[in-house]
């Protein structure tokens, strides 16, 4: 891969594997990335907006953490992006399950990108409190059972955070090893 490239794709990412367990069951809408985003963004709100959440004319926005974990800006933007493109973080679930027993799991990945994984904190205590006040219509009820990185190395066990166990990559080294196992299954046929 040329240089310019790598330099591109020197973008450091944290994923995070959520496990959540329905202890009463309950019913979820289909798209469960849009509710478990805006569900986040409200109680990262609750938890940190000291004005009147009109971020637009707030004194604090260069502070506020929901701007920096919300809508985080890279310091370098490659050329593939746009100026305004806010790369904190993405969220994956393409569970399309909608009800679920009591004792019912589901699993998304939260992808923290650059200067937000320092903000990983924020984001596992606003889930937290996202299982206590409920997601979707129906307000089901959830709890954070464990966070594993992309190895399975728990960093969170449902009551204590391991720190230790963010394990940080970039973009480059994730498609180097793709580019690697497509190699290696390309000789193996």
């Amino acid at each position: 891969m040329d240089e310019v490239l790598k330099g591109q794709l020197n973008i450091r990412y944290f994923k995070a594997v959520f496990t959540v367990c329905f202890p009463n069951g309950g019913d979820l809408p289909e798209n469960k990335t849009s509710a478990l985003r805006g569900g986040m963004g409200e109680m990262l709100l609750q938890m940190h907006c000291i004005s009147d959440r009109n971020c637009d004319t707030c004194s604090f926005a260069e502070e506020c953490t929901v701007q920096r974990t919300m809508y985080s800006q890279m310091a370098i933007v490659p050329p593939f992006m746009g100026s305004h493109d806010s790369v904190g973080y993405v969220i994956e679930c393409g569970d399309k399950q909608i009800h679920y027993a009591a004792g019912g799991k589901l699993t998304f990945c939260l992808l923290l990108f650059g200067k937000t994984i320092v903000h990983f904190k924020s984001f596992l205590r606003a889930f937290i409190m996202l299982g206590k006040t409920g997601l979707g219509i129906e307000k089901t009820h959830f709890q954070v059972e464990s966070v594993k990185n992309s190895f399975g190395k728990t960093v969170f066990d449902g009551k204590r955070l391991y720190t230790n166990n963010i394990s940080v990559h970039t973009v480059y080294e994730y498609v180097e090893h793709r580019l690697e196992q497509s190699t290696s299954q390309l000789d193996s046929e």
